[in-house]
């Protein structure tokens, strides 16, 4: 500023765009929390299901005594974990990857529905239709979340936030 009020040419240093995940962080939609802690509870239930037939399995009988039930829910719940992280950061990919992993469990639970609806009077527990209700509705409600015109908004300013810091960074 003085250069400039003493009539002296005026140097500024060239300005650099760096890349601040807050900007991402602050126009992020509500919705992607919500889709995010949706996949956090699914991951922590698949884990804990997982490890509940793996722990004991492991300590009665040794490794022979793992099923392949506990293995698959420990993956589901890895899977749920690492989707949740990339949601939150706004990787485009993983907006799809939320919508195909939304609509496998909408579908997988109403084939379950309609299984306990056609099971004999009894052959059910009680709250168990209630319950996968329940897991139907919270996973639809993702995918209409993820599905939103604002949110893909949002995944698409992520990615070209991240595209433009890229290409600063990349030697000209």
């Amino acid at each position: 500023m003085q250069d400039w009020l003493d009539g002296k040419p005026v140097a500024a240093a060239p300005y650099r765009y760096r890349f601040d995940p807050r900007e991402v962080i602050a126009a992020r939609p509500q919705a992607v929390l919500l889709v995010a802690f949706w996949m956090w509870f699914s991951s922590l239930y698949c884990l804990l299901v997982g490890f509940e037939g793996i722990v004991p399995a492991g300590s009665r009988r040794g490794s022979g005594g793992l099923n392949a039930w506990s293995l698959v829910m420990v993956g589901f719940g890895v899977w749920y974990l690492l989707l949740g992280r990339g949601l939150l950061s706004g990787r485009y990919w993983m907006l799809w990857a939320g919508v195909v992993t939304s609509l496998y469990n909408v579908g997988l639970f109403t084939f379950y529905l309609y299984r306990m609806a056609m099971a004999p009077a009894g052959a059910v527990g009680p709250y168990s239709s209630s319950l996968f209700t329940a897991i139907v509705v919270c996973w639809l409600a993702s995918l209409v979340a993820l599905l939103r015109r604002r949110t893909r908004d949002w995944f698409r300013l992520a990615s070209r936030l991240r595209a433009e810091h890229k290409q600063a960074d990349s030697p000209t």
